[in-house]
C-alpha cells in the first residue's frame, strides 16, 4: 500500500517450511504476491517452498540471492586471532580449537556438539561457544567440568566477531531440523569461510547449498560421522588449509556483498526493462 501502485515492489522471503496461514495472514500473502512485480529468496530450499505454495508465486518472476558477507571486515587476521586466545586464556600452539558462533538454543544443535566433544576422539582438543541464548548455563556447566579446555563467550558485538572466527581452528555448525524450524541459510558459516576458517557443517536447510565444497557435511544425527569429521581436521594441518583456501574464495565470489548488491542490481534491471516492454 505505502510503495503505491505504480511503484515496482519485490519483497524478500527466507521461508523454507510450507505453512498454512490462518485468515487474515493467508489473504495478506495472496495478496502481497498478487501486488509485487518479483520476489527473491535466500535460498535454494526457499524457493522450492515458495513455488509449491501456489498463490501465484510461480507466475511471479524470481532469483535466488543469498545473503553477503563483508570481506574487507572477515578477513584472515592472525594477530587478531592471538589476542583473543590469549584474553581466554587459551595458550597459541596448544590444540586446535573447536568453535561454535550462534543462538545457543537447542536447534542449533549444541547438545550434538557437546556430546561429540566429550568422545575420547575429541576429548583432547578445546572448545569456544561463542552467543548467548537459553542454552546459556548449560554450556557454562559443560565449560566448567572441561576446565581450561571449554570456553564461552558472551556478549561479543558482531564487530568482534571476526576476531573470534579467526581464533578458532575448526567451526562447527550442527543444525537440527524441527518440525518448526530448519536452518535458512547460516550467516556464521560465510563469516567464518571468509576469515579462512574450516568448515563442518550438518545437512540441515540451506546448509548444503551455502558451504558448497569448501566444508565438509555431516548427517544432522550422525554423531560418529561429527566425531570423525572433527578428528580428521584436528589432526590435518593440510586439510583444514585447504579447506579454508576453498571458504576464503567461496566468500569472494558467491557471497562479498558487491557480487550480492550486483545481483540484486541484475534482477531489478530485468524487472524494469519488462515493465517498459509491457508499456509499450
Amino acid at each position: 500500500w505505502w510503495s503505491g501502485r505504480r511503484k515496482p515492489l519485490v519483497f524478500y522471503t527466507f521461508q523454507n517450511i510450507h505453512k498454512n496461514y490462518p485468515p487474515p495472514f493467508a489473504n495478506i500473502e495472496r495478496y502481497c504476491v498478487q501486488r509485487c512485480a518479483g520476489w527473491l529468496g535466500c535460498g535454494d530450499l526457499v524457493r522450492q517452498t515458495m513455488l509449491g505454495r501456489g498463490c501465484g508465486y510461480a507466475q511471479k518472476p524470481h532469483r535466488v540471492i543469498p545473503l553477503g558477507v563483508d570481506v574487507n571486515h572477515f578477513c584472515p587476521d592472525p594477530l587478531a586471532a592471538k589476542k583473543v586466545r590469549e584474553s581466554l586464556g587459551f595458550e597459541n600452539g596448544g590444540p586446535p580449537v573447536i568453535g561454535f558462533v550462534g543462538r545457543f538454543v537447542q536447534e542449533k544443535g549444541l547438545r550434538t556438539l557437546m556430546n561429540v566433544l566429550d568422545h575420547p576422539g575429541c576429548s583432547s582438543l578445546r572448545a569456544m561457544f561463542v552467543g548467548g541464548g537459553p542454552m546459556d548455563n548449560e554450556l557454562r556447566q559443560w565449560a566448567r567440568r572441561h576446565g581450561e579446555r571449554g570456553k564461552i563467550g558472551t556478549g561479543v558485538v558482531h564487530d568482534q566477531v571476526p576476531a573470534y572466527l579467526n581464533a578458532i581452528d575448526v567451526l562447527c555448525a550442527p543444525s537440527q531440523t524441527t518440525a518448526r524450524w530448519r536452518e535458512q541459510f547460516g550467516r556464521m558459516l560465510v563469516e567464518a569461510m571468509a576469515c579462512g576458517t574450516a568448515v563442518i557443517a550438518s545437512d540441515s536447510g540451506e546448509i548444503p547449498h551455502v558451504v558448497g565444497d569448501a566444508g565438509i557435511i555431516v548427517g544432522e544425527r550422525d554423531e560418529a560421522g561429527w566425531i570423525n569429521a572433527i578428528a580428521e581436521l584436528s589432526q590435518s594441518p593440510a586439510r583444514r588449509k585447504e579447506l579454508a583456501q576453498r571458504g576464503i574464495e567461496r566468500a569472494r565470489t558467491h557471497y562479498a556483498w558487491p557480487v550480492v548488491a550486483r545481483m540484486h542490481l541484475e534482477f531489478f534491471d530485468e524487472l524494469l526493462s519488462s515493465r517498459s516492454r509491457t508499456s509499450e
